[in-house]
């Protein structure tokens, strides 16, 4: 795929708008692209806080005045999230603070290559499925989306894994993990799990 001006590389940050979110560094860091020759577009999804939400247009006034290259697109129904993820060359998630990262598994399981925080729990999800910048410098942000925007291989090998990682996580899992726990803490029986490669999927046995 040979990416143009005309047919841009375009990047998808999927997430609610707020201070530990960091939207602003990662549009900072697509500008960076930009002026660097990079033909990229940032899609900005999610609702917003008021507050963060201005420091954001600061950032989006300054960087990209006539909208030519940043989108903010609000919150978006579910089918509509699904088609931009299909329609995404790359997905940043720069959250500093998640108690697990529901959305960085749908980008996961997107198959799309992640460029993702460093912090929290993000590391523990996504493994060696992303490539890790600092969500608070945007030349780090900028320097790890520029890694994988370089490489197709990269890409194409982070993306693999990352989806095959995503399968890991499903609510099938979770549900047995949970009664597992309850059963085991009455004394009655307990719940072991296995991933079958063949299959692509989990099995339990009780």
């Amino acid at each position: 795929h040979d990416y143009s001006f005309d047919l841009p590389f375009r990047i998808l940050y999927v997430s609610a708008v707020d201070e530990y979110k960091h939207q602003w560094h990662v549009v900072k860091a697509v500008a960076q692209l930009r002026e660097s020759g990079l033909p990229v577009t940032l899609d900005l999804v999610g609702p917003s806080h008021s507050r963060p939400f201005m420091k954001l247009q600061r950032v989006i006034d300054e960087v990209d005045p006539n909208g030519q290259y940043i989108h903010y697109l609000g919150p978006l129904t579910y089918d509509d999230v699904e088609a931009i993820y299909a329609s995404s060359d790359l997905n940043v998630f720069a959250s500093s603070c998640e108690a697990f990262g529901q959305i960085l598994i749908e980008a996961m399981s997107a198959g799309l290559p992640i460029a993702c925080s460093n912090r929290s729990a993000m590391p523990e999800l996504l493994d060696n499925a992303g490539i890790y910048f600092d969500p608070e410098n945007a030349d780090d942000i900028a320097k790890a989306m520029r890694k994988l925007i370089d490489s197709p291989e990269l890409r194409s090998q982070k993306a693999k894994i990352a989806f095959e990682r995503a399968q890991e996580y499903t609510w099938h899992r979770c549900a047995f993990e949970t009664f597992g726990v309850l059963a085991k803490s009455d004394g009655s029986t307990s719940i072991t799990w296995e991933y079958n490669q063949n299959q692509g999927a989990w099995e339990h046995e009780v």
